[in-house]
């Protein structure tokens, strides 16, 4: 009952969340938008798998990405991929069967954003704001799936919109629908810089957050800090590379020795990865 009641609230939401934008979007805006969707698929190679700053496999995963939106509405389904055999049973216990080559989880979003334009808000930044809702399944896991409401806003460039640098400041804020009922969020900025038409190179710091239930220990706190360094490639307008190198650290001491018990996954935060994207 709960489950359910969560998903109806989070409908009726999104249901009031898009009539609202639609009274208030001008017409121009309205005709601007062609039912014609935008797709994307990214095929992802990463040296571990670290989630939130925590490391969730310490071996290598690839990933599979498909992305798809129309007129501020999107659908995301991601993917990442066991590629060793460290989630058999015996090792880890967290599954009822080997994960190798297999899905450690599937990830299902879907939700609406809308942006207001920069020179709407005195020049300063279009803002982007943002509703979801995410629903993490785990095949074959010990564990329950996740269910999670996210809201976010971002600002999408602070900087001179004309020149080569860019700076993106933005927060999300999730609550799980199911399981301890938590709050957990995000703040981060992201700087970026254009060399040419083709190279993109940036620097994005984001700072983790959660409350008592989230944490797991009986305090709210500002938990782990996460600094990623990339560089994107852009070979046609279709097809886009990406390379980057992470690290993550424990902010709170509580988070610290809850990481140090758990020292197989994070005894070292530090990894890569690369990306090929598709665009249609």
């Amino acid at each position: 009952m709960k489950k359910l009641s969560a998903c109806l609230s989070f409908l009726l939401l999104f249901a009031l969340v898009g009539v609202t934008f639609a009274q208030d979007a001008p017409a121009v805006e309205e005709e601007s938008c062609a039912f014609k969707p935008d797709i994307e698929l990214t095929l992802d190679w990463n040296s571990r798998y670290v989630s939130k700053g925590k490391v969730v496999n310490p071996d290598p995963i690839a990933s599979i990405d498909a992305y798809i939106t129309l007129c501020g509405f999107y659908a995301d389904f991601w993917a990442p991929f066991d590629m060793t055999d460290i989630n058999r049973p015996e090792r880890s216990g967290a599954y009822n069967n080997n994960r190798k080559y297999r899905a450690e989880e599937v990830d299902y979003v879907f939700g609406y954003n809308y942006t207001i334009a920069a020179d709407k808000l005195g020049g300063i930044s279009d803002l982007t704001l943002d509703i979801n809702y995410k629903y993490w399944q785990y095949p074959r896991a010990v564990f329950d799936d996740d269910q999670l409401l996210e809201v976010g806003a971002s600002l999408d460039n602070v900087l001179d919109p004309d020149g080569p640098a860019a700076l993106k400041l933005g927060t999300t804020v999730a609550y799980h629908l199911n399981g301890n009922y938590s709050w957990w969020g995000t703040v981060y900025g992201d700087l970026s810089y254009k060399v040419n038409d083709a190279i993109k190179v940036g620097l994005k710091n984001t700072w983790y957050w959660g409350d008592k239930r989230f944490n797991g220990f009986g305090h709210d706190a500002v938990n782990a800090a996460e600094l990623k360094l990339y560089a994107s490639y852009s070979v046609n307008k279709y097809i886009s590379l990406k390379a980057y190198v992470a690290g993550a650290w424990a902010i709170d001491h509580d988070t610290r020795a809850a990481w140090a018990e758990d020292s197989w996954n994070n005894s070292e935060n530090f990894w890569g990865g690369v990306s090929v994207t598709f665009a249609f």
